[in-house]
């Protein structure tokens, strides 16, 4: 009993300790604090929005806004980056050109701060597995080989060609007469071309000028390799020599060789 009695001042204390131990660890007197707050010291200043490169010439990283407080540690040899912390992450240095960093007066001069640069980077040779062992080394695989780009198409530069123009007069017995009958009704041309091309025929256009007048240039029907056009006259005065102009185009935008051929009309009345 004397024994256990000597021990209950020991344990009062313990009991105090443990409060007064709660107590501080709350407070953050002893042990971690509740909430921390890094303070950055700043002793420059971006002079515009700029770009972060990951090393003086290297990547491009990140941006920072005209105005933004930096921590300026680093330079180039040359003095034409200057290394600053992220204000995001103060472990990583951004690169900035010397000119976009604008250094604090009272600060030391760009010149007398550590040169910086680029991470070399080797590459590390792994020691054979096999040293040793007996076994039989592991022949390399050959590499790859690259496969031959294909070859651009060459440009088109073969214009179409056209045949020998014909044509036909409607329902006139008479290859040089326009007939009208009592009631206007007229008779007409038929024109036909044939045109071929290395990739393909894409329109024929035609033109004419004479007794009919300067009508501007039409597009001729296909039917197969064969090309058609209606020529109606239009008045029943149109008498004299039409001269017809026919020219083929491709895809590419080359050009037939222009034919020439001439329709000789005579409108007759019934």
């Amino acid at each position: 009993m004397r024994n256990f009695l000597s021990w209950l001042p020991w344990v009062g204390v313990v009991v105090v300790a443990g409060v007064i131990g709660g107590v501080l660890g709350v407070t953050g007197v002893l042990g971690h604090p509740t909430s921390t707050r890094t303070v950055v010291t700043s002793d420059a200043s971006v002079a515009r929005t700029a770009t972060a490169y990951v090393c003086p010439g290297g990547a491009a990283i990140d941006s920072l806004d005209a105005g933004d407080r930096v921590l300026a540690v680093e330079r180039s040899d040359d003095s034409a980056y200057l290394a600053v912390r992220s204000p995001f992450n103060l472990g990583q240095l951004l690169w900035f050109r010397t000119g976009d960093v604008t250094v604090d007066s009272p600060q030391a001069a760009i010149a007398t701060l550590p040169v910086g640069s680029c991470p070399d980077v080797s590459s590390i040779l792994m020691p054979p597995t096999n040293q040793g062992g007996g076994s039989t080394p592991t022949k390399p695989t050959n590499p790859t080989k690259p496969t031959n780009p294909t070859k651009p198409t060459a440009p088109d530069t073969t214009p179409p060609t056209l045949g020998t123009p014909s044509f036909t007069h409607g329902t006139s017995s008479d290859p040089v007469c326009i007939t009208y009958t009592y009631d206007q009704s007229r008779d007409y041309s038929i024109i036909t071309v044939t045109a071929s091309d290395n990739r393909g025929v894409t329109g024929i256009s035609i033109s004419w000028s004479g007794p009919n007048g300067a009508t501007g240039s039409h597009t001729m029907t296909r039917s197969g390799s064969v090309w058609t056009y209606k020529y109606d006259p239009v008045s029943e005065t149109n008498d004299g020599t039409a001269t017809f102009t026919i020219q083929a185009r491709d895809a590419a935008g080359n050009k037939s060789a222009i034919k020439k051929f001439n329709i000789v009309q005579n409108v007759c009345i019934d």
